[in-house]
């Protein structure tokens, strides 16, 4: 958590210091949508992809060092419950840093004249905390995410976003309805499916953020 902590105050130090460049280069975000888990699919009866829930919510903060890639911090909330059974169920809380990338600049790709539309991609690692039904203890499993943003610009200061994402789970010992895998505690790997619908908000005293610039 220090890291993380660490992590949260050095955006804030750069957000300060982007306001002098050319354009504004900090925002933040938040989205709802769909969470699907395709593995694991073990033996307790119950395939992964019964316990797919609209019960994903995220927010973060993001940082463009310039008009290619930047950063972001995040925090995801996920909700995964068999059939409305709430004592097959289990949540997990995510905290994530990302690579973020432009494919629209990288690629030199102009989705219109007035450069409306805008694709990104990240990339990244973070832990996740997760409190299975069955259990009062927390499980702590590492992650690795991927994912795909189309950006659809509304304003100046806002513009919606969709997103997919597939996250990684290493070292996974619960399924998602909270029963244990493994009567051994031995860990498999699992792997999941965010699809969101959110807003990105853009801040600073510049024009344009680095998004449309």
């Amino acid at each position: 958590m220090k890291k993380i902590s660490l992590i949260a105050a050095l955006l804030c130090v750069t957000f300060m210091y982007s306001q002098e460049g050319k354009y504004n280069n900090f925002s933040l975000e938040a989205a709802y949508g769909l969470n699907h888990p395709i593995t694991p699919n073990d033996n307790s009866g119950f395939a992964a992809d019964s316990f797919s829930e609209f019960k994903h919510f995220d927010i973060g903060g993001r940082y463009m060092v310039n008009l290619y890639y930047g950063f972001k911090l995040s925090y995801a909330y996920d909700r995964f419950q068999y059939a409305n059974t709430s004592e097959l169920a289990v949540t997990y809380n995510r905290i994530g840093v990302d690579a973020v990338f432009s494919l629209s600049e990288i690629l030199n790709i102009s989705f219109s004249r007035n450069r409306n539309v805008q694709i990104q991609a990240h990339t990244g690692v973070g832990i996740t905390f997760a409190q299975p039904k069955s259990i009062s203890k927390v499980e702590k499993i590492g992650n690795f995410s991927i994912g795909i943003t189309p950006k659809f610009k509304i304003s100046k200061r806002v513009a919606l976003t969709t997103d997919l994402s597939y996250i990684v789970n290493f070292k996974q010992h619960y399924n998602y309805g909270g029963i244990l895998i493994d009567p051994e505690y031995n860990s498999v790997t699992g792997g999941y499916i965010n699809f969101t619908v959110g807003l990105n908000v853009y801040f600073g005293k510049r024009r344009d953020h680095a998004d449309w610039y």
